[in-house]
């Protein structure tokens, strides 16, 4: 996995550089707490990390993020050293959530293998970026929220409390987990027997949410506009120039209107709004959305369209290796991931008497969060869907196993569960 080494964003060193704001006391404009800490203090401890732009192939107005000086390199493989650790304790949670669903060790085993074969595949574990540890704590998220539901136990609550946290404040996309938690305890209680846990978590879930607003208050108080950070507006932004919707004889304000040369402005929303400020850019957009609602559509379904054909598992170390041939084979789309998403749909609404209770819970947690992502992703983002997506992929992995365990039984004749 080593040898495969490490891969570079642009975005990477903006984690560095949230964890300086956070250490002088300033939220950062772009990035939530939870990864500059980690990466930060990684830093603290084994060195400083310096970053230098190279541009690719001799094109200056291509450049990508290279590491220099003497300890960059061995802050950057402890960072991925980390994330392979946190990923080889999320399967033994993954093989347990498998076993949970299936009741089948030899089916629950099969798929944490293809799982963990998947994974390494991706490419992932080696970013510096927030996505491996995503993965691995949306694992710990649902086997522990499962738990506290089944089980009742305060312990369990409080680990879905602490991962659901995590998450929000790991990547302000993840607002959707308490949200989803939220409702389907409100669900819950009208079930004598989970009335209990679901209470608990409404509570937690309420707690998470205000936690948020309370981040989105201060942040507005620094950069006059109430989020956790200001990439939702930048993709706002990309989002309205990709679907050609900036019109400048619409755009009131001159200093933008001359800053913005035509349709195709390589002007990025990043800085259209340091220039111009949060609450200007976002009145902006608003106002464009709301004049073109036919393009504001269109641009969704495209968005969709294109994130159905994106790839499920990213290779990015950017080296030609078996992983990546064998990436290259497998061609597995989003496409397939949302088709399973609404076969399950139909499948939760027929075994409604035929499976029990908790495991229908399961499916239906499931459901809501591979939905919710999927909402998100396509509405906040311009691009990068298969990066985006990639927390849904031990989701789907989850349900395939499933699948895969009822239609042997079914073949076979035999619906007993195994004891294998």
């Amino acid at each position: 996995m080593f040898s495969l080494g490490y891969t570079l964003f642009n975005d990477s060193k903006t984690y560095f550089n949230a964890w300086e704001s956070l250490q002088n006391g300033n939220l950062d404009p772009l990035r939530t707490p939870v990864y500059p800490v980690i990466v930060g203090c990684i830093e603290s401890v084994l060195g400083e990390v310096e970053f230098v732009k190279s541009s690719a192939q001799g094109q200056v107005s291509h450049y990508f993020d290279q590491i220099t000086g003497p300890d960059s390199s061995l802050v950057i493989y402890s960072v991925v050293g980390l994330q392979y650790i946190v990923f080889l304790i999320s399967l033994l949670y993954f093989y347990k959530l498998a076993r949970m669903l299936t009741h089948s060790e030899r089916g629950s085993a099969g798929v944490t293998i293809l799982y963990a074969i998947a994974i390494i595949i991706s490419g992932v574990n080696n970013k510096i970026l927030t996505e491996s540890i995503s993965l691995s704590a949306t694992i710990f998220f649902l086997y522990t929220f499962v738990q506290s539901i089944t089980k009742g136990s305060n312990l369990y609550v409080i680990a879905a409390f602490f991962w659901s946290m995590f998450l929000v404040f790991m990547r302000p996309s993840f607002l959707f987990i308490p949200c989803c938690t939220l409702f389907l305890g409100l669900c819950l209680l009208f079930i004598k027997k989970y009335r209990k846990s679901a209470t608990k978590n409404i509570v937690a879930s309420f707690v998470v949410i205000i936690a948020v607003l309370v981040y989105c208050y201060q942040f507005k108080k620094t950069y006059d506009y109430f989020s956790p950070t200001l990439v939702s507006l930048v993709n706002k932004y990309n989002m309205a120039r990709r679907g050609k919707m900036i019109n400048l004889d619409e755009i009131a304000d001159d200093s933008i209107r001359t800053n913005i040369q035509d349709l195709q402005s390589l002007i990025s929303g990043e800085q259209v709004v340091k220039n111009y400020g949060a609450e200007a850019v976002d009145s902006l957009i608003s106002s464009i959305n709301a004049s073109h609602r036919e393009l504001y559509l269109i641009s969704i379904v495209k968005r969709l369209k294109m994130a159905t054909i994106d790839d499920s598992l990213i290779w990015s170390t950017h080296k030609t290796s078996l992983f990546s041939d064998i990436q290259s084979w497998l061609q597995i789309k989003h496409g397939l991931g949302l088709a399973v998403l609404l076969l399950y749909v139909v499948l939760v609404f027929r075994w409604r008497k035929s499976r029990p209770d908790e495991e229908l819970i399961y499916l239906i947690v499931i459901l809501l969060l591979s939905f919710s992502n999927w909402i998100v992703v396509i509405m906040g983002a311009p691009h990068e869907f298969s990066r985006l997506l990639m927390a849904n992929v031990p989701l789907l992995f989850l349900l395939i196993a499933d699948f895969s365990v009822r239609f042997r039984r079914r073949m076979r004749k035999n619906p007993a569960k195994e004891s294998d």
